[in-house]
């Protein structure tokens, strides 16, 4: 939940946003697309599949589980 929480968090303060074929991140358009039968994301930090902690939205949503967890 605490995940999920982070991503609404990101979305309502318009640093994210989400389309079936790419993600805004921070005011950059990073594309969706397949590779390999791959679900991945050209991000900022290079080509990862989607949920990959790599991708700095992802991180900050990982961070906000441990977070909770403690």
């Amino acid at each position: 939940i605490a995940h999920e929480n982070c991503h609404m968090e990101q979305i309502a303060s318009g640093r994210a946003a989400y389309g079936d074929g790419w993600v805004m991140w921070e005011g950059d358009i990073y594309l969706r697309k397949e590779d390999n039968g791959v679900n991945v994301i050209d991000g900022p930090n290079g080509r990862w599949p989607e949920g990959h902690p790599n991708h700095p939205w992802e991180a900050e949503a990982i961070q906000a589980e441990k977070l909770i967890n403690k």
